[in-house]
């Protein structure tokens, strides 16, 4: 991950070391004199992150994670799931309102398979065939991954 975003950086492959330890370093010092915003979603582990974490005064990091993590020493802002009315607004956005409407129709509905994910909504929105929301149960939500396919149809499989 650390080689993808020096690339978005513009930096060569032949420039970055080859040691993950030496990469992170490298990381934070081409960074550190810019104005970056980094969002880091999905983060599962302080491990994943920490290498791309820097005290530079101009690069602003936001980690999405279900839990704090230790050691990593940030301001929690918790966020809680979408309510339905979101839920659909969001939807509609990505899709159309009566792709939505069908989407409801379908027992049990997108909405409450997807327990207001934004994450889980877009992966059906986008049509997932097995979006993060289908695995949802009562009060857990498990993540997963979406493509950068245009969005056509909401996934409903039960």
């Amino acid at each position: 991950m650390l080689r993808a975003l020096l690339r978005q950086l513009r930096l060569p492959d032949e420039e970055m070391p080859t040691g993950t330890d030496e990469l992170g370093v490298f990381f934070r010092d081409r960074v550190a004199d810019r104005g970056l915003l980094m969002v880091l979603d999905h983060a599962y582990s302080a491990g994943q992150v920490r290498p791309l974490l820097t005290p530079a005064p101009g690069v602003f990091t936001i980690l999405v994670a279900r839990t704090p993590f230790p050691g990593i020493d940030a301001v929690r802002v918790p966020v809680g799931p979408l309510s339905d009315r979101d839920a659909v607004r969001l939807l509609t956005a990505i899709t159309d309102k009566s792709t939505v409407a069908a989407a409801r129709a379908t027992p049990p509905s997108l909405l409450q398979r997807c327990g207001g994910s934004p994450y889980a909504l877009r992966a059906a929105a986008y049509g997932d065939p097995h979006p993060p929301c289908r695995r949802v149960t009562p009060g857990r939500r498990r993540s997963g991954r979406t493509g950068s396919r245009p969005a056509r149809r909401l996934s409903t499989a039960p």
